[in-house]
Order: C-alpha cells, then structure tokens, then sequence
C-alpha cells in the first residue's frame, strides 16, 4: 500500500472508532477486517478501503476463508451480470 505513516496511523483509528459504534450499537463476539490490496488479491477498481465487518458466533457454518465467505449470496462473478 502506499499509504503514508500518518495515514496508515488515520486507517487504523478510524477502524478502531468504527468498531466501537458497532460493537456498541449491534454487540458482535468478533469482526472480520479485510483490504484487497493489488489486483492480484482481488482489487478490481484502484482504490483503498478497508471491510469491517461485524460477526456473531454462529453467523454463518464456517467463518473461514475470509470475507467472500462472511455474507450469503452469489459468487463475485455475478456482481456485474
């Protein structure tokens, strides 16, 4: 990533603040966090953002493999049919 010090520093507590609105508001046991980062992790649009995502135990079967697998639905290779 080519995020300065000082923003890689802003990232990180804008996450910390954002998981503490959610933790208040929705109470998870735990978050999936996630950035793709070059195309070859699955970054299709040149950007930066990162996923934070609120879980609870039992949410899904299996919360491996990161967050494709986190929320139902079709396959990324749907998305743009």
């Amino acid at each position: 990533m080519d995020l300065t010090t000082h923003e890689n520093t802003e990232l990180h507590t804008l996450s910390i603040q954002a998981s503490r609105v959610l933790a208040d508001r929705f109470h998870p046991d735990g978050y999936t966090i996630g950035i793709n980062e070059g195309r070859a992790a699955g970054r299709t649009i040149d950007h930066l953002h990162l996923h934070l995502i609120p879980r609870h135990q039992g949410d899904v079967p299996d919360p491996r493999g990161g967050i494709r697998h986190v929320l139902p639905g079709p396959s990324p290779d749907k998305w743009l049919s």
